[in-house]
């Protein structure tokens, strides 16, 4: 399939999702777009593209060039709703990181569309293709603790905490890194949320001027259970992602600690023990452009959709609310 990919320049993003493109077989790229002319020259040079296959901005006219079939979006989550429309519109398939946009509506409305239009949306939540996450949800959907009672899961950063420092955003945290612990607590249980309590602030170390890098969140879950999140800004020893899990069922209590898999206390993946979970991203990207691609061929079971992230994306709205009011939510 033919891509074009937009917002080439980010060390983490841009930069990252060309490396897991060039490893994919079926994947040619036909178009570049970025604002920044020495990215995009970049960007050029890497795929061996001639000038006339990169646009400072994507338009019908660029799209109708490089007869693309899809794109990837690794901009700033502000612009995902703008380049994700024009592109369903423009009749191809979207792949957006994560968060899909930096609002529940304009997300609802590309998911919508996406309906609307006969499209394809997926929203790169790689987190979930860690091998240690796809065997800890197949343990309990093996049912080897019986029914979840409570879920805890821990995201620890440095202490400056997750910081874009080209753009302010008032939650960092909440919406751009906790996505993935939320997205993680509905895909590893089963479950969906009803209501949240949250509270994000800064720790004193933290300048509060690029947003609130600490939160905690109490969801209540469908089946009566409750999920506690813990992200935190601090020197304390952990991991981000996947972070630090307890899963206490009626049957026993499942961990995961630096990617080893405790079933009460007692290692039982992998054969041997591990010291940090591996965060292969480049790996992970690659399985998300797989699972994409099986999707746009007519797979029926595609891992990542639009509308399924619709849900865990609601969820770090509903946290930010909540801390903002005060008050409970319910989703």
């Amino acid at each position: 399939m033919r891509a074009v990919q937009i917002g080439v320049g980010s060390e983490t993003f841009g930069r990252t999702w060309r490396k897991g493109l060039i490893q994919i077989d079926g994947v040619e790229i036909v178009g570049l777009v970025d604002p920044n002319p020495s990215y995009l020259k970049e960007a050029r040079e890497f795929f061996g593209l001639p000038e006339e296959s990169c646009a400072s901005w994507a338009s019908k006219e660029f799209y109708d060039r490089v007869q693309a079939d899809f794109i990837i979006d690794s901009t700033p989550h502000a612009f995902h709703y703008k380049n994700a429309i024009e592109a369903m519109r423009f009749g191809l398939n979207v792949i957006v990181v994560k968060p899909m946009s930096d609002s529940f509506a304009t997300a609802d409305t590309m998911v919508n569309e996406a309906t609307r239009l006969g499209k394809k949306l997926v929203v790169a939540q790689q987190i979930r293709f860690m091998e240690s996450v796809l065997q800890l949800r197949k343990l309990i959907g093996d049912g080897m603790i019986g029914d979840i009672a409570y879920i805890q899961a821990d995201s620890y950063f440095t202490k400056q905490g997750p910081v874009r420092d080209k753009w302010y955003q008032p939650h960092p945290l909440l919406l751009e890194c906790a996505i993935h612990q939320f997205d993680l607590i509905r895909w590893i249980s089963g479950l969906e949320p009803e209501s949240v309590i949250a509270d994000a602030w800064n720790m004193p170390w933290n300048e509060e001027v690029w947003g609130k890098k600490s939160a905690i969140a109490l969801f209540h879950m469908s089946n009566g259970s409750r999920a506690l999140f813990r992200g935190l800004s601090t020197d304390q020893p952990g991991e981000s992602y996947p972070g630090h899990w307890e899963i206490e069922g009626t049957k026993g209590v499942l961990s995961l600690v630096k990617g080893n898999i405790l079933l009460n206390s007692e290692r039982i993946w992998p054969a041997e023990e591990q010291s940090e979970a591996e965060l292969d991203i480049l790996t992970l990207n690659a399985e998300v452009l797989k699972d994409a691609l099986a999707y746009f061929a007519g797979s029926e079971t595609p891992v990542l959709t639009g509308a399924d992230n619709l849900k865990s994306l609601k969820m770090a709205f509903a946290c930010i609310e909540s801390s903002d009011k005060g008050s409970k939510i319910h989703l």
